[in-house]
């Protein structure tokens, strides 16, 4: 995954009082104007080759300044209805040009989230399905496989526990195909990089006895000829949307052990045979499913 990128620190100088303010619910404090005060000095002040340099990125930040300003006026209008703050598409302000309150985008988002009603089973250290739900729809930000000893130093414990939670959610959809023609690259590639060590291993035990003699050699002509087509591009991938052939169920969950968080991933499909063969004319056949797509089957 990326790294979240860092903000431009002149326009985290103008909104930090605006930030902290918001947080801690007072209708006082840094206004919106003067908040566009700090970010463009007044001609009275006589601008440095380097201040106008300033100057000129904070305006480039505009558009991320204003983002966060809209954000700060809603914390402020729900707080005063005494109504928790909610962002669903957090995406939205969590650009890479965006002004934070530390400097580390990372670690602004994790504490923006972590008050947040939707991540409340995340700060917990649980997944719960408005959190899977928020990662497969993109709408939370993007975070990086680790954090940093300085990122997580600023973070407290159920921050943390957030992170862990929603970083693990985000790889474990990461993996997901996100269209068919994925779907079907992914097979070919799984055929492609695992089949021959698999074929040569039936072999084996057919040749020792561990493995029926009649079945074990139908198993091996079938997937040799599915490695066949894999490597020879003739794999085909149709969509199924007749949940009577093809059913999928994506199941997604964070666990913590002694030694941390872990991810478990499954997508589990289930099928009539019998009239996938009959539709499909052929029994060289394998079906599948995921959070982005229908069910699908490929033929060779």
């Amino acid at each position: 995954m990326s790294t979240i990128a860092t903000t431009n620190v002149s326009t985290n100088d103008a909104l930090l009082s605006l930030i902290r303010s918001a947080s801690a619910g007072s209708s006082g404090g840094a206004s919106i104007a003067s908040a566009g005060a700090a970010r463009f000095p007044s001609d009275r002040v006589e601008l440095s080759d380097r201040a106008q340099q300033i100057l000129e990125r904070n305006r480039a930040d505009q558009t991320a300044a204003d983002k966060l300003t809209q954000l700060i006026q809603d914390l402020r209008s729900r707080g005063s209805k005494g109504k928790t703050t909610t962002y669903s598409d957090l995406a939205k302000i969590s650009g890479p040009a965006d002004a934070s309150t530390t400097g580390d985008k990372t670690v602004d988002a994790v504490k923006a989230m972590a008050k947040m009603p939707e991540f409340r089973s995340a700060v917990n250290g649980r997944a719960d399905d408005t959190v899977r739900a928020l990662v497969r729809d993109g709408k939370v930000p993007q975070l990086p496989l680790h954090l940093t000893d300085a990122q997580a130093a600023q973070l407290s414990e159920k921050e943390l526990n957030l992170f862990e939670i929603v970083q693990g959610v985000q790889g474990l959809y990461d993996a997901m195909p996100k269209s068919l023609d994925d779907a079907l690259s992914q097979h070919v590639k799984q055929v492609i990089d695992g089949y021959p060590d698999m074929i040569n291993q039936m072999k084996a035990d057919i040749a020792a006895g561990k493995l029926p003699g009649e079945y074990g050699e139908k198993q091996v002509s079938r997937y040799e000829s599915e490695l066949a087509a894999a490597r020879g591009g003739t794999m085909k991938i149709s969509a199924e949307t007749d949940t009577r052939l093809v059913r999928g169920k994506s199941e997604f969950t964070m666990q913590r052990d002694a030694i941390g968080y872990s991810g478990r991933g499954q997508t589990t499909t289930t099928s009539d045979w019998n009239a996938i063969i009959k539709k499909y004319g052929t029994e060289n056949i394998q079906i599948g499913s995921g959070p982005y797509t229908p069910g699908w089957v490929i033929t060779w």
